[in-house]
């Protein structure tokens, strides 16, 4: 059981798991997708609550050992103040753990798609140098990878579709690329996503 706080301040425990198997249990994985995943309904206001809280998500079939981190927490994180399991690897906030899921569900490297999603974060800053830029994963169509972009303009996600080919060449360069800033930096720790770029460099790990 854990705490939840409703947003009408109602406080009470909830049956939420602190780390899932998705081996075990595979239903779990149409529950991220659909975001009803580590939720509640609160007994005050009947609210469905979905509290930031960290989870521990596994498959050993996928190779999948992952350790969500509170959105709320992604500060701290990046100062290296927020600890990990032994061998976890880190995606921070929900959404995240969707991307994730969503691309070892089609098939695709999690490597390859932070590339991808570098490469068009760097084209959207040259029209929108001061955004505050996000580019998430967002599904695959024929012949295409399907991403979100957020920050361009207020409340709106724009869609990009990367042709399927673009990214079997990004594969296929992955060696090469992993070694090459700023995917050194990008791949070197246990969070291996593009926004740790957003992170101060001499703020990590203290």
């Amino acid at each position: 059981m854990r705490s939840v706080t409703c947003p009408c301040e109602a406080v009470f425990e909830a049956d939420l798991p602190e780390s899932v198997d998705l081996d075990t249990r595979p239903q779990t994985v149409q529950e991220i997708l659909e975001g009803s995943f580590l939720s509640a309904r609160c007994p005050e206001c009947g609210t469905l609550v979905k509290p930031d809280l960290p989870v521990r998500v596994t498959s050993g079939s996928r190779g999948m050992d992952i350790q969500v981190v509170p959105e709320m927490e992604r500060s701290a994180f990046y100062r290296g103040a927020v600890p990990l399991p032994s061998g976890a690897e880190a995606v921070i906030g929900y959404r995240e753990l969707v991307e994730r899921i969503r691309a070892v569900q089609d098939g695709f490297s999690p490597r390859a798609l932070e590339i991808l999603k570098y490469l068009l974060l760097a084209r959207a800053q040259q029209d929108a140098p001061d955004a505050d830029i996000v580019i998430e994963y967002a599904g695959r169509e024929t012949g295409s990878l399907v991403f979100n972009i957020w920050g361009l303009k207020a409340d709106e996600a724009g869609v990009i579709r990367v042709p399927e080919s673009l990214y079997e060449k990004t594969l296929s360069d992955l060696g090469r690329k992993s070694s090459e800033e700023p995917f050194t930096r990008i791949f070197s720790g246990s969070y291996r996503s593009i926004r740790i770029l957003e992170a101060d460099p001499e703020e990590e790990g203290k």
